[in-house]
């Protein structure tokens, strides 16, 4: 392409060789049927299984970024964010959850000029087209009172900071996520407080969960160390390790 895209979708994927070899073809189609001059970015968080190899057989129709080693959501989509070219960056997880269309309408809300777009399930309008266990939406829903308890201020509205759904400008990607350290899930939560931080403006919209696939948490492990990041996202903070 002559011309830089106007969207970039980045996607982590770490041994997902199967929910990859499903849902790429979806997405390649989807974004072909929007118009949109694009890039799908692809970054193998360093799979041990044939994730490259599944992924190679797209490569006239995505770019792939290879990590050498496992860095976690935080440290492939940094890399992938930072690679993207287009002025508008998405970043989701393999199975495409929350639908390529909704990538396509939420758009509009950077022209309207908001720096970030996230997806909350909390919102009325959200909803879910797939079966999620009744212990794991608790969860999330206590993750994010945990958090706005914690780290980001109350009055910001952010209660649902781990949605696979999150948008944001080239401007402002450029700006926060090299201030970024978080490698874990907890990356979302920094990214935010980010945003926060250095004032741009986020827009939160409702989203319907399609698919649900991928998720590899673990919940008592992947809650231990969220709540170390939260308090090193604190300790970075306090020692000026976020500022511009």
């Amino acid at each position: 392409m002559s011309t830089k895209p106007a969207l970039s979708i980045v996607v982590p994927v770490f041994n997902g060789a199967g929910v990859l070899k499903r849902n790429l073809p979806y997405a390649i189609e989807e974004l072909r049927k929007s118009g949109l001059n694009h890039e799908l970015i692809l970054v193998d968080d360093g799979s041990t299984d044939n994730t490259l190899e599944t992924a190679a057989s797209f490569k006239n129709k995505i770019r792939i970024l290879k990590l050498s080693y496992n860095q976690g959501k935080g440290g492939a989509v940094r890399q992938g964010v930072l690679a993207a070219t287009g002025s508008r960056i998405f970043f989701t997880d393999v199975d495409f959850p929350y639908g390529i269309e909704a990538v396509i309408k939420n758009l509009t809300w950077f022209d309207e000029g908001f720096d970030l777009v996230i997806g909350n399930r909390n919102l009325k309008e959200s909803g879910y087209d797939v079966r999620v266990s009744g212990m794991r939406r608790a969860l999330s829903h206590i993750a994010s009172a945990l958090t706005l308890g914690m780290i980001l201020p109350r009055n910001s509205r952010l209660t649902d900071t781990q949605c696979g759904f999150k948008g944001i400008t080239k401007d402002a990607a450029q700006k926060i996520i090299p201030l970024s350290r978080i490698n874990g899930f907890a990356f979302d939560i920094e990214l935010l407080y980010l945003a926060l931080k250095h004032g741009l403006d986020i827009k939160q919209v409702p989203v319907h969960l399609r698919e649900n696939t991928t998720s590899s948490v673990h919940i008592l492990r992947d809650s231990f160390k969220s709540g170390l990041d939260l308090m090193r996202i604190k300790w970075n903070d306090f020692n000026g390790r976020y500022n511009a």
